[in-house]
């Protein structure tokens, strides 16, 4: 499973993290000027105290995949993230609405992170300069770590 993690406190707002993006997912030969690369699949939003990031954090019970009318998201096990099915999506904006970390957005279809399916990680967070964004592929997710690190440091026994 995927794990992206921010921490808005460490970000500069530098923007390597959206040029590494719409680097990686364009088609290198063909792109001669800056303006036609892809979108990045993540966001940046200047705020009075630094900067808000929005980016998919691949959750293991996504809400987004629920609220998706068209089934054009799925939760996909074997790449461990969240996928849209651009050719099946209808623009309704149901992802979207539902989405805590608004982490997609609409051009004629739902956009958002893939994951770097290619890559082993996200190279959004290989290259933030600070941390802000950090990411990791495990076997369990990170609901189901919480829920077992919680459930150890509390004591829990189990039932009886």
């Amino acid at each position: 499973m995927l794990t992206v993690r921010v921490d808005e406190s460490k970000c500069t707002g530098c923007g390597l993290c959206k040029a590494v993006c719409s680097v990686s997912h364009g088609k290198h030969s063909d792109k001669k000027l800056i303006s036609d690369l892809p979108k990045a699949l993540l966001f940046i939003e200047p705020e009075a105290e630094g900067s808000s990031i929005s980016i998919c954090r691949h959750c293991e019970n996504p809400v987004c995949v629920n609220a998706c009318v068209a089934q054009a998201l799925k939760a996909d096990i074997d790449k461990g993230a969240v996928i849209v099915n651009k050719d099946k999506c209808v623009g309704c904006w149901s992802c979207i609405m539902e989405c805590p970390f608004g982490a997609l957005r609409i051009n004629n279809t739902a956009f958002k992170c893939d994951g770097c399916s290619d890559w082993d990680k996200p190279l959004c967070a290989s290259f933030c300069p600070t941390g802000a964004l950090t990411a990791q592929r495990s076997p369990i997710g990170m609901t189901s770590s919480r829920r077992r690190e919680k459930t150890i440091i509390s004591g829990y026994k189990g039932v009886k």
